[in-house]
């Protein structure tokens, strides 16, 4: 009975979701979504969030961050990667150090860390970008090397996106450099490894018929952050600059819906299909600091009555101010229609007058893990806030209080736990 209730609130939910944008379903392929940043709503935190939680972490030379570049929860434990230090961190929930991770220091190094939950792991990958050779080893969650457990990586596979049951999530990178001539073959957004042996692909392309994508990503780009939220073996991906959405789990990808962007954030339709090399290397020079076109819309998932998502440009700027263009992270209410922009959301009592989006969130978006979103703040943002509001507050949290009394700007950074309102 528990089962068959649970799939019939699916169905509904997923059908209500579909009929969220008002478009006729039989006009048009798939459901559209028009999202315009210029528009989009703000208010403050507590209008939308009804918990904000910060927590510092602990700060000893053993494990003095340069910044928190990648961030994964687990059941019991933050896992931060570091690129200055080239080092992985592991955190208890309070913030003390646990256990550090030294990586390769020789070479351009690219690392990726993937928490396997079903299997009570995480997984750590690095490569060396110059031999394009590296390896994957496997840790317990409070940092400890498990024995026997190294594979190795090529270009290909050194990022990854862990769905569950040994399955993996690959893409394709068919990046094209100045004056190369494309290749008349077929790469894939996606595709499917199960225990480090591929078995299927979606979403495939051909780069020689495809310059504007090959050029400027690569393919999907992994770069920032981990843009693909996964839940019970599911997530949801955008396609590079149309930004058809697809529902993709390891038996196939679906369309789902698509965004719809205004016409000045976008690379123009007739600019991807004319696919010249010189008009291509044009585009490439003319957003190479552009941060107003929008590439790639990222971290897509659905909490509660909202869909969440991260717009993601050539470059960042981060500073404060309500311009479209530095508006990166949207929540979309399906209920009420309503588009609200996080960047715009201003501090309030709830959250002691602090900040909440900084750079980390601009850049990478937030974490969402068990009901709850996470982001990062640096020190530096944390303490320069901090001494502009200081006298709203009468009190803070244990936590802040004793972080606000011994730490300082280069200060390790503080984790940001946020809980959606209920409605």
């Amino acid at each position: 009975m528990n089962n068959r209730y649970s799939l019939i609130m699916r169905f509904a939910l997923w059908v209500g979701f579909l009929l969220i944008f008002s478009v006729p379903l039989f006009a048009q392929k798939v459901p559209v979504l028009r999202v315009d940043p210029s528009s989009a709503f703000g208010g403050t935190i507590s209008t939308y969030f009804e918990k904000v939680e910060y927590i510092p972490l602990e700060t000893t030379k053993e494990c003095l961050l340069g910044a928190a570049d990648k961030l994964v929860i687990t059941d019991s434990s933050f896992v931060i990667g570091d690129w200055d230090t080239k080092s992985v961190y592991f955190f208890s929930f309070s913030g003390k150090f646990i256990n550090k991770v030294k990586l390769p220091s020789e070479g351009s190094l690219g690392m990726d860390i993937s928490y396997e939950r079903d299997r009570n792991r995480i997984a750590i990958r690095s490569i060396n970008w110059s031999t394009e050779k590296g390896d994957c080893k496997y840790y317990t969650l409070l940092g400890k090397l498990q024995s026997n457990s190294t594979t190795k990586v090529n270009k290909e596979t050194a990022t990854q996106v862990y769905l569950g049951n040994g399955y993996n999530i690959v893409t394709g990178i068919s990046y094209l450099n100045r004056g190369e001539k494309a290749r008349d073959k077929v790469y894939s957004l996606f595709s499917l490894y199960k225990d480090d042996k591929q078995v299927k692909s979606f979403l495939p392309y051909n780069q020689s018929r495809s310059l504007v994508i090959s050029r400027l990503l690569g393919g999907y780009s992994l770069m920032w952050g981990h843009p693909l939220r996964v839940k019970e073996g599911v997530f949801y991906a955008a396609e590079p600059l149309n930004f058809t959405v697809y529902r993709i789990n390891k038996d196939s990808a679906v369309r789902a819906f698509k965004f719809v962007l205004p016409a000045d954030r976008v690379i123009k339709q007739e600019i991807i299909e004319k696919n010249d090399y010189n008009t291509t290397d044009s585009l490439v020079d003319e957003i190479a600091y552009n941060n107003k076109i929008i590439l790639q819309i990222s971290n897509i998932c659905f909490v509660q009555q909202y869909l969440s998502f991260k717009f993601i440009p050539k470059i960042y700027l981060s500073k404060p101010g309500s311009e479209a263009e530095f508006q990166y992270n949207f929540l979309y209410d399906t209920a009420a229609k309503k588009l609200i922009s996080l960047e715009r959301l201003s501090t309030d009592a709830s959250n002691y007058f602090l900040p909440v989006f900084g750079h980390k969130a601009n850049r990478d978006g937030l974490e969402f893990y068990d009901g709850y979103f996470y982001t990062s703040l640096s020190s530096l943002e944390m303490i320069n806030q901090w001494e502009k509001t200081k006298t709203r507050v009468t009190q803070y949290p244990p936590l802040l209080e004793r972080y606000y009394n011994t730490e300082n700007r280069k200060s390790n950074p503080v984790i940001v736990k946020l809980k959606l309102r209920s409605k």
